[in-house]
């Protein structure tokens, strides 16, 4: 699930394009490798806001596969 919104403001010069957060949301999540991958497409899109909602395994974070899942996006599984 990913949900973003945007809004736009008048400066004196211009009009803005200002984009809030993005937050990827996984919901009951049972395989800690999709955790992982999730994190690291999440990471190569640019953006780092991961939460896991009801996951099966509460340690999913922390697991070994998701780690490896990640390669490289381990600052997306910290946040």
């Amino acid at each position: 699930m990913i949900s973003r919104s945007v809004f736009w403001y008048v400066t004196t010069n211009a009009l803005c394009f200002v984009p809030n957060k993005t937050r990827f949301v996984l919901i009951d999540t049972r395989h800690e490798g999709n955790v992982g991958a999730a994190a690291r497409a999440i990471k190569t899109m640019g953006f780092d806001d991961l939460v896991l909602v009801t996951p099966k395994d509460r340690k999913a974070l922390n697991r070994q596969k998701t780690i490896h899942g990640a390669s490289g996006a381990l600052d997306i599984l910290e946040n």
